[in-house]
């Protein structure tokens, strides 16, 4: 259903209109719970709202961006001899019994063949540092982080399946604003919705991401 649609019933279930619900506060909460919803698929199904991006290795270049519009990383390969892939590990720095702060050590420690990737802030720094320029020789794989909405018009990327338990986890946030239910009680429902999604997403098959409709029980 499209968010105008979704917008319609939400006002049914929670008995407010337009005045109480703009459309600015509604796009907000469902952007939020679309987010969620998205990564929560994203745990149970291998593949759903994955994206793949290239990055250059640069010689003597140990940092490099992770993708602008990720939500979680799934996966990091990296091409140092042009041929042959390999899966970067992903580790921290500060678990490591030393810590090579220069490129010697750095290539005495780490191997082409088996690299390692620390994760600060919105970069990672891979080991071994290049030594040569590789076009797209970085590869990351990542859940997309779905975009707001701007307008009702739009409809949910999750499947069509999942649009009533999107109205339920909006309409969780309504009623915590007008003081119909604590924290404690929305954590609770908001879990119970959750763990209904959960039961009825199929797992992938023949590479595809296949969804079961839900029979919504709460209790």
């Amino acid at each position: 259903m499209t968010l105008a649609q979704l917008k319609t019933l939400v006002k049914f279930i929670n008995n407010v209109n337009d005045t109480t619900l703009s459309d600015a506060n509604f796009l907000r909460l469902s952007s939020e719970r679309h987010k969620q919803m998205t990564l929560e698929l994203a745990n149970i199904n291998e593949g759903y709202a994955e994206e793949t991006s290239l990055s250059n290795l640069v010689a003597s270049t140990e940092s490099y961006a992770l993708p602008t519009n990720m939500m979680k990383l799934k996966r990091v390969e990296a091409q140092y001899d042009g041929v042959n892939w390999y899966p970067v590990t992903i580790y921290d720095i500060n678990e490591s019994d030393t810590i090579a702060n220069d490129t010697t050590t750095i290539g005495n420690l780490f191997t082409a063949s088996n690299p390692f990737g620390d994760i600060l802030g919105n970069s990672i720094y891979l080991r071994p540092i290049p030594s040569t320029n590789r076009t797209n020789g970085l590869k990351f794989w990542y859940v997309d982080n779905p975009a707001d909405f701007a307008a009702t018009t739009e409809t949910p990327a999750i499947p069509a399946e999942y649009h009533r338990l999107m109205a339920d986890l909006v309409s969780i946030d309504i009623r915590l604003m007008k003081n119909e239910m604590t924290s404690s009680q929305a954590m609770r429902e908001e879990q119970a919705i959750l763990e209904v999604m959960k039961r009825q997403a199929s797992p992938r098959t023949n590479e595809e991401v296949m969804m079961r409709p839900a029979n919504i029980n709460y209790e």
